[in-house]
């Protein structure tokens, strides 16, 4: 109560509700409990409904809209991620939920946001090449919310991130760097590389998306897509590839 009268005191009136705060205690493989999940849940899906209630007349009024912010993770999940993967599968179902309940006064939208390298696209849009029809998340075929090209830039608060075209494992795969960090997904891993036998691999490929990393200062630490971190330094000695 107190967060909405503040809003309409600073600011006279409530025209749109974005609910993007979720926590993660991990699950099942951490031994979570339940009152971990209980918290994930209160956070991340007893919060969003809560505030929904309190701008409700508000929102009305004002044919105003919210916005609930989804993850992956409610789609296709990974292991010990239960509590995560539950809140965010929640504000799916909450979502479609609010979008009836409130309709034609408000508008309630629910995004995943991600970033995905231009020349995915081929493969988001087409379940038999992205393989989704195998896995248990169920065949998925969609456009991505932002498409990169390579030495692409976004900035998210304080930190600058620069998109890396890596082709190899994907025609569209990419690095990120941000700052001093690189998340390498399916390109790099710790001793390793991504698998390239798959629809688009290219192992040619692989190998000058590899050369252009070791560009790179080797104190770079590397978070792979799968496995433990290294960094780019120790990965141009003892990585075979």
């Amino acid at each position: 109560d107190n967060f909405v009268l503040f809003a309409l005191k600073k600011m006279s009136r409530i025209d749109i509700l974005i609910n993007n705060a979720c926590i993660n205690k991990g699950g099942i493989l951490n031994n979570a409990s339940y009152e971990d999940f209980d918290e994930v849940l209160a956070v991340g899906l007893k919060a969003p409904y809560a505030l929904a209630l309190l701008c409700k007349q508000e929102l009305i009024k004002n044919k105003g809209k919210i916005i609930n912010i989804a993850s992956s993770r409610a789609f296709q999940s990974e292991p010990n991620s239960e509590a995560y993967a539950s809140a965010k599968g929640g504000i799916v179902a909450l979502t479609h939920s609010l979008a009836i309940s409130l309709a034609p006064d408000v508008l309630v939208n629910c995004i995943a946001p991600g970033w995905i390298h231009v020349d995915e696209k081929e493969l988001l849009n087409d379940k038999n090449k992205n393989l989704s029809y195998t896995m248990r998340c169920g065949a998925q075929e969609f456009d991505a919310d932002i498409y990169v090209n390579d030495k692409d830039k976004l900035e998210l608060g304080e930190l600058k991130m620069t998109f890396l075209h890596t082709p190899g494992h994907t025609q569209g795969c990419m690095c990120i760097r941000v700052e001093d960090e690189m998340f390498t997904g399916d390109t790099l891993f710790a001793g390793s590389i991504g698998r390239t036998d798959l629809y688009s691999g290219d192992f040619n490929q692989m190998e000058k998306s590899l050369k252009q990393l070791c560009k790179y200062e080797d104190a770079v630490r590397v978070y792979p897509g799968h496995g433990p971190t290294s960094t780019l330094g120790v990965e141009k000695k003892t990585n075979p590839y």
